[in-house]
């Protein structure tokens, strides 16, 4: 079930269409707990579909990094905060 082919799924597509993840909860425009929450959503929605342990997340789409910080920045944000 890969809904947005093999771009990133929403909203966490940080360079083209979503907005890059404020992790300092003292900022007006906070959203670490939201953006967190719908990927686990979009993942448990991806688990479903499959019957193993592991999902493929594709990450990129044409001309996705063409500012690699961005993406990787945000993905920092959202995989330390998942682990954590």
């Amino acid at each position: 079930l890969l809904e947005t082919s093999y771009c990133a799924p929403s909203p966490i597509s940080f360079e083209s269409r979503d907005q890059p993840i404020m992790d300092d909860p003292t900022l007006e425009d906070y959203n670490l707990d939201e953006v967190a929450a719908a990927f686990q959503e979009s993942m448990l929605g991806r688990a479903s579909a499959f019957a193993t342990d592991n999902i493929l997340v594709p990450w990129g789409c044409d001309f996705a990094f063409s500012n690699a910080y961005i993406e990787f920045n945000n993905m920092d944000k959202l995989m330390n905060y998942i682990n954590d």
